[in-house]
Parts: C-alpha cells; sequence; structure tokens
C-alpha cells in the first residue's frame, strides 16, 4: 500500500440499527496496518437517543514472542480522537479499568493522551491471554462511543500504527498493527457520555494578574475534621487513619465524633479562635491535630505518636474532601486534569485542586519529617503505601515488608555531590524534580522529559519549569512544551529555531498553558495583553514565526496604571517580551486628578551596550527613565539623548537617566554614549 494513509472503500451497515443490541463488523477479515500508516473505514448510520454504541476492536502489534506492551494505537472517529473519558463521570472503556496490571508488579493507564491505546507486543491474540495479571481480555478494547456518532449521516472510523522508526530499532519485529476484530454495537438504554461536560479544556490566560486568596470562614467541627464556606458553598475535609487488623479510624466534619473505628479511639477537640486542636488516643498511636485558618490558606498539622516501645507501625493515611452536590467539578492530581486519573504517586507534586466557575481549592500535602516515638530509644522506621507497592497489607493494613525508600537513602549523597559540584565552581544540572524538602532547597535547576508525554510536565510546578525535549530540535517542540507551561531544554546544541537563547535567564512568578510570567521576561504562544502588575516597564519584542525564525513586531506597549504589549499570534507562533531597565512615568509634579488620565504608548525598542531607541506617543507628556543594565551608565558620565530631531546631553545620577518628555510627543528617542 503506497503512501502513509489508505482509505478502505466499503460501507457497512447503511440501515440504522435497531434500539436492541445488534453488532455490525467494521471492515472484512483481518487488518494489517503498517508503521506510521492509517486505514479508514466508514459504517452506516447509528441512532444515539436512548442508546449506547459500543465501538469494539482487538489488536496487537505483531513480534515474535510476548514482548510486552505500549501506547501505539491511535482511534479517530469522525474526525474525534477516542480517549479513555469524557469526564469523571464517564469513562469510555467500559471492559476493564483504565488503571490495571500491565506487569505482575506494575500498573498503568490503557491510554496515554501523547501516545494512545495500548497495544500488546504478541505473536498471535492467545498468548497474552495466559497471563495471569491481565484484568479482562488485553487485546480487546470495548469503548463507548456514542457521543462521537454522527446518527444522520456515514460515520468514518481511522485506526493509526503509531509505532516509529526508532521503535522498530528497539524491537526486532517489522512492527504491524494487526486488527482481528472491529465492531459497532447498538444497545438500548442511554449512555452516560450523551450528557457528561467534555473532558478539561486548557485556559487561556491572556495576561490578567493570577487570583488572590478568596475570604472565607473557618470551622473545627467536634468530629476532628473542619469546614470551609466560600461564598455560599461549605466545603467539609475529613481524615482516616488505618489500624493495624483491618480497620479505618476516622476524623469527621460532623456534629459528633465517629466511633465506628478501634475500640478506645477517642478524642478531645479544643476550638480556638483561629482554628484548633484535636488530640485523639488509641490502643496504637496517639493523634495530634493542629488545625490555623490563616488569610491566604488554612494549615492542618497532624503528629502521630506510636505508643509501642518494641514494634514498628505501618499506616495508611487518607484525608478526604466531600465533592457531593458540587456541579461537575475539574478536579487536578499532582496537577493532572486527566479525568481518567484516579490515582497518582508525586512526592514533589502532591497536590489535589478542584474548580469551579466561581471559586477554586487546592490541597497540598507537606511531610515534615519529624516522627516522635513514645521511647527515644526505640528505632524509628518509615513505612508509605503507593498503588505498586505491597509493603503494607491493602486489607489488613498491617506491614507485609520493610522497604527502603532510595529517595531518602540517597538523599544525603545526592546533597553531597551538589556541595562538591559547587565548591568547585562546576554547574548542575537535575533530571526529574525535587522529592524531599531538603533537595528542594538547594535551589539547582531541574528539569522534566516532556517527550514522551503530556503529563509528566506537572511534577516540576512547584520546582523549576524545565521541559526536557531530548533529541528534538523542532520549534513545534518549543510551543508543545510552553503550553505545557514548561521552559523547553536539550542537549542537541544545533536546533532548527531560533528561540532558546532567548528563553533565558527566567525566575518564575506564575505558570500559565502558554503563557509563563517570569521576572525577568514573558513568554507565550497565544494572543495577550502582557506585562506585570503595577509597573510601567518597557520590553523588547521577540517574535517568532512557526519555523522559530525571529521576525518584526510592531505591538504598541500602552501606558496608564501599568504598561501592557498587546501581542497577537498566529499559529505556533511565539513571542518573548524581555523586560528592560527602562519606565516611562507621568511627570512627579503632575496634578492628582490628571493621574487616572495620564498616558502614553510606545513603540519599537531597541536596547543594547552601546544604545537605546524607542518610538513615543506622549499626550500629556512624561519622564523616561532609563537605568543600568546592559548599556551601562555610570553616575556624573554625560550621555546623549535625541527627542526627534532636537539634541541634548544630559548627566547621569544615581546610575539612571531621566529623560523628560514633553506634553504632545510623538516620535523618536534614542539615547547613546558619547
Amino acid at each position: 500500500m503506497n503512501g502513509k494513509a489508505a482509505f478502505c472503500g466499503w460501507i457497512v451497515a447503511l440501515t440504522v440499527l435497531p434500539l436492541v443490541a445488534a453488532e455490525i463488523s467494521v471492515g472484512r477479515g483481518e487488518i494489517t496496518i503498517p508503521p506510521g500508516e492509517s486505514r479508514s473505514l466508514e459504517f452506516g448510520n447509528v441512532p444515539r437517543r436512548d442508546t449506547t454504541v459500543l465501538l469494539t476492536i482487538t489488536s496487537r502489534l505483531h513480534t515474535d514472542k510476548l514482548a510486552g506492551s505500549w501506547y501505539l494505537l491511535k482511534v479517530v472517529l469522525n474526525g474525534h480522537r477516542v480517549e479513555a473519558a469524557r469526564s469523571r463521570g464517564a469513562v469510555r472503556l467500559v471492559n476493564k479499568p483504565v488503571i490495571s496490571p500491565v506487569t505482575s508488579d506494575a500498573r498503568r493507564t490503557w491510554y496515554d493522551g501523547h501516545g494512545g491505546w495500548m497495544l500488546l507486543y504478541a505473536p498471535d491474540f492467545e498468548a497474552g491471554r495466559q497471563v495471569p495479571f491481565y484484568e479482562g481480555d488485553p487485546y480487546t478494547l470495548v469503548l463507548d462511543v456514542t457521543d462521537l456518532i454522527d446518527p444522520l449521516d456515514v460515520n468514518r472510523l481511522t485506526l493509526t500504527n503509531l509505532a516509529s522508526r526508532p521503535f522498530l530499532e528497539l524491537k526486532p519485529t517489522e512492527g504491524n498493527l494487526v486488527v482481528q476484530r472491529l465492531t459497532i454495537c447498538a444497545k438500548s438504554g442511554e449512555s452516560p457520555m450523551i450528557h457528561a461536560s467534555p473532558s478539561v479544556t486548557p485556559i487561556f490566560n491572556t495576561g490578567q494578574p493570577a487570583a488572590g486568596p478568596a475570604k472565607y470562614g473557618g470551622q473545627l467541627t467536634p468530629g476532628g475534621g473542619f469546614t470551609i464556606t466560600v461564598g455560599q458553598r461549605l466545603w467539609k475535609f475529613a481524615s482516616a487513619f488505618s489500624y493495624p487488623n483491618a480497620g479505618l479510624n476516622r476524623l469527621r466534619s460532623s456534629a459528633q465524633f465517629d466511633t465506628g473505628g478501634q475500640a478506645g479511639w477517642s478524642a478531645k477537640v479544643q476550638p480556638h479562635d483561629d482554628g484548633g486542636e484535636v488530640f485523639v488516643k488509641g490502643p496504637d498511636y496517639r493523634l495530634h491535630r493542629t488545625v490555623k485558618f490563616t488569610p491566604r490558606k488554612v494549615e492542618i498539622a497532624d503528629e502521630l505518636t506510636n505508643v509501642h516501645r518494641a514494634a514498628p507501625l505501618g499506616l495508611l493515611v487518607r484525608h478526604e474532601m466531600s465533592l457531593k452536590d458540587v456541579p461537575v467539578p475539574t478536579v487536578r492530581l499532582a496537577g493532572n486534569a486527566d479525568p481518567t486519573v484516579t490515582e497518582y504517586y508525586s512526592p514533589p507534586n502532591p497536590s489535589v485542586h478542584v474548580s469551579l466557575p466561581d471559586q477554586s481549592i487546592g490541597l497540598l500535602c507537606e511531610a515534615a519529617g519529624r516522627i516522635r516515638e513514645a521511647a527515644p530509644q526505640v528505632k524509628i522506621m518509615v513505612y508509605y503505601d503507593t498503588q505498586w507497592d505491597t509493603s503494607l497489607d491493602p486489607k489488613r493494613y498491617t506491614i507485609q515488608r520493610e522497604i527502603g525508600l532510595t529517595t531518602l537513602l540517597g538523599e544525603g549523597h545526592r546533597l553531597s555531590v551538589i556541595n562538591r559540584v559547587r565548591n568547585l565552581g562546576g554547574p548542575l544540572l537535575g533530571n526529574g524534580a525535587p522529592c524531599t524538602r531538603a533537595l528542594l532547597a538547594t535551589k539547582v535547576p531541574r528539569m522534566i522529559e516532556t517527550q514522551h508525554n503530556d503529563y509528566w510536565c506537572y511534577e516540576g510546578n512547584l520546582g523549576t519549569p524545565l521541559g526536557y525535549m531530548n533529541f528534538q530540535t523542532d520549534f513545534g517542540s518549543v510551543t508543545r512544551a510552553l503550553r505545557m507551561a514548561c521552559l523547553p531544554v536539550g542537549t542537541v546544541l544545533t536546533c532548527e529555531h531560533e528561540a532558546t537563547r532567548y528563553l533565558f535567564p527566567f525566575t518564575p512568578i506564575e505558570l500559565h498553558y502558554g503563557y509563563l510570567l517570569g521576572t525577568e521576561r514573558i513568554v507565550a504562544v497565544h494572543d495577550g495583553n502582557y506585562g506585570w502588575v503595577g509597573k510601567r516597564r518597557l520590553v523588547q519584542l521577540r517574535h517568532f514565526n512557526r519555523d522559530g525564525k525571529l521576525v518584526d513586531n510592531d505591538s504598541a506597549t500602552l501606558i496608564g496604571a501599568e504598561a501592557r504589549t498587546v501581542i497577537k499570534l498566529a499559529k505556533e507562533e511565539a513571542i518573548v517580551l524581555v523586560r528592560l531597565p527602562l519606565r516611562f512615568e507621568p511627570e512627579e509634579n503632575m496634578p492628582t486628578g490628571e493621574h487616572s488620565a495620564w498616558n502614553a504608548d510606545v513603540r519599537q525598542t531597541r536596547y543594547g551596550p552601546d544604545a537605546v531607541s524607542l518610538n513615543v506617543r506622549a499626550p500629556q507628556g512624561g519622564v523616561l527613565i532609563v537605568e543600568t543594565g546592559e548599556f551601562p551608565l555610570q553616575d556624573g558620565a554625560a550621555v546623549n539623548v535625541r527627542l526627534g530631531d532636537k539634541s541634548q546631553s544630559i548627566k547621569v545620577a544615581n546610575r539612571a537617566l531621566r529623560i523628560n518628555v514633553p506634553a504632545g510627543f510623538s516620535g523618536a528617542i534614542a539615547v547613546e554614549r558619547k
């Protein structure tokens, strides 16, 4: 078959399917799709009203033997990519859990947004079914596609084999995608996809300041939990702590303390004006909780004490925020809004964020690293349980085995390496986010590998926003990283674009989808009105076209109470606004009543070591302040200044120039050293 895509030209089931379970085959016999190619097939119109439409795909990537699995199947129906879920309450994959075992000791999602659906590397359609750890048929996906169906016209389905040349070099195979079964089934009963809200769409911040903290009221409840009231909404928070031999002790946001847990679990709640304390006793541990309601956040500190002198204690701790009666919230786990992600282990970003149209709330876990034992001579041991670890029995909540956390065991070595390299004056760049407070405190720049998927990037949100692109040198990879709120870095010195050297230095203030606000510069890939809150700072523009090449930009910086530059960008373009040591301010002796109406605009700002130039329109006049920087200024030195066709010499004072611009001025200003 020539070309990268081929259309299988037949129409299947041109009649409307009845509202009872009915199955039609899409295609004729087994389908083989070579690496990098697609097959498109059509089938007739299918009803959606009071109906659930299921797409079944049984497929594999052909190899000589079972050799694992990876995300190599892309499915598109009527131009829409078929993903794992439409919302958290509407999951498309119906024949097995989205997250389930893929090896004997690892669980993964069956769908990856950056790649596609997972395919088994297998020689046939039987070997994988003999593997005991898979849940359900590992070859088969049954997907609810009701909302993607066109009930009035022909439907088009496209399958793509995502295996690439680098993949084929690693696997001894031709890499063909083999599809054994491809069917559409309509059955009675309305699909949850019809009324589900769509998956999370990016929020485009176009330069607006980030929202500040909301006013709220907090209350520590007799149940040991607490509540927060924001506007008319009440948020309820509860916690659960396991105890040995299967059980959970609970702190609830209720009027009564929960006594349904371990015998002997009792509490004393002491409310304070700004929060309160909870003292809990039990047969195996004590808990001291402190709650503080501050203007910006609620601080909750839990101190657990093992009362046993000779035995270590394993605990599962869970903190809950009730979303009952919350209308379609957007939930991010460790920054990831993927509705199929319901469990995630992320030491560098241990957060949950819930947003509504009128407010949002976040939870951030911070491990203080202090464990107090009943007797000082008792050895301190830390236990933890993730979705893949078996150190704590998930049914009985008892310790199965002791484990060593390499993140903690290797911390001292990593800190020593950092100190030694710094003492020798060498550079440092970490791969992966810091997972301990001490490593974060070193302020070593760290990068997250963004070339693999669209969600590891969130690991760096609380550290440094560097996204490692590996061998990717095209400008499309740069704009993709910026949409992830990452600054792209790589090890390839020769790139097709010119952007990298204009992205740094960068000290983060705010990180948004496609818009990064830093102290030294602003980087964006979409239209906006960009600047720094309350500042009249001028900028030098670096505009990159879709190929990453510098092009001219004549955008105006509008100055009033603050300076804002209006930016218009085409698709896949980017802009860098470099903050300059230049300000344009109203005259100090301007009458107070005129300040609110004062305005000016600036274009074509150029700044370098030898000269500064810009075009200014100032109806009410103003003062251009040039501070020392790349264009150096020494006190007492005379500098040439030209306003339009008039020149003058101005002396530097306090390592700055103050250039008075008369009212009604419109033209070029140039500053040059003598």
